[in-house]
């Protein structure tokens, strides 16, 4: 019975709540962070061909596996006061965890935001841009139906005409094949 009511009473503290509150804080923010830069650097990947591209993508998949105490100690040399950023007094502060959380997080968003991209790059991209879309504004948002909604939108009569047009003749011909081979069996 005394190990819940010292249960209880850790609830009741108004310390825990702050602990709490600053861990969800701290969390929540590196993750905006690391998306904030890792999900458009991962479509940016996807999209463009740039020379260093393959080291980037290299790079970011093995960083998938950083310890985070190696995390912890270059932060350290960068953030304490002989280092080259400790005028700005960071260490041991909410900001620095925020830092620390955002750079191991990083890799994982871009990598994730790649693989994403990617299949939605290979699927539908050179459908948007054949359409006259940018390759900025051909990138999917999301799910297949909207990236096909998206097609859609652009097409002209004259292009649906002729999808339709040759979409009729592909089950025409499927249906020519097939009876084709009904006949010979």
């Amino acid at each position: 019975m005394s190990d819940f009511a010292t249960l209880s009473d850790a609830f009741a503290s108004a310390e825990l709540w702050q602990i709490i509150a600053l861990s969800l804080s701290v969390s929540l923010s590196a993750t905006a962070l690391a998306a904030l830069f890792g999900l458009p650097l991962g479509a940016a990947l996807v999209i463009w061909r740039f020379p260093g591209r393959g080291a980037i993508i290299v790079a970011a998949n093995a960083l998938l596996g950083l310890p985070p105490v190696v995390v912890g100690l270059g932060l350290y040399l960068l953030l304490s006061h002989s280092g080259p950023l400790g005028r700005f007094d960071l260490l041991f502060t909410p900001e620095a965890m925020v830092i620390a959380q955002a750079v191991l997080a990083l890799p994982i968003v871009t990598a994730l935001a790649h693989r994403a991209a990617e299949e939605s790059w290979n699927a539908y991209g050179d459908a948007l841009m054949d359409l006259g879309a940018s390759r900025l504004r051909a990138v999917p948002s999301g799910s297949p139906r909207r990236a096909a909604s998206a097609v859609a939108d652009r097409l002209t009569e004259s292009e649906r005409a002729m999808i339709c047009q040759s979409s009729w003749l592909a089950n025409a011909s499927d249906r020519v094949a097939k009876s084709l081979t009904e006949r010979s069996v």
